[in-house]
């Protein structure tokens, strides 16, 4: 699966950059790329993203690859639900929704690679 790839190459990213066999540049290279493979991912199986994406136009980006992305706002995901979910629900691995302090509550699914990427520190 592309999720699993992804992770493994983002994995493989951090430990040559941490163990000095890559450079800054090279890295931003490979986040490039892999910014394009996510961005063609997420169009092909979320509903949200699929009309998302093509139907709106964002503005320029330092990331090329992030140039005319529209941004997702909000009220965006309040309004789609779990159609933003690139996943079958069955295979997300946390949802929760926002107290709505500042509004509605907002849907937060997330899947396994986004649990693990942003609760992993990798240290050399």
């Amino acid at each position: 699966m592309i999720r699993d790839n992804l992770h493994q190459k983002w994995l493989d990213d951090v430990d040559a950059y941490l163990e000095g066999r890559t450079t800054p540049q090279a890295l931003q290279a490979n986040g490039q790329q892999r910014a394009g493979e996510v961005l063609r991912y997420v169009a092909q199986r979320s509903a949200f993203y699929a009309d998302h994406l093509h139907s709106q136009v964002g503005s320029p980006s330092a990331r090329s690859a992030l140039d005319g992305v529209p941004f997702t706002t909000k009220d965006d995901l309040r309004a789609v639900g779990r159609s933003v979910c690139s996943l079958p629900f069955d295979q997300i691995a946390v949802y929760y929704e926002t107290t709505g302090t500042t509004g509605l509550p907002t849907p937060c699914p997330r899947a396994a690679i986004a649990v693990v990427i942003g609760t992993t520190s990798r240290s050399p």
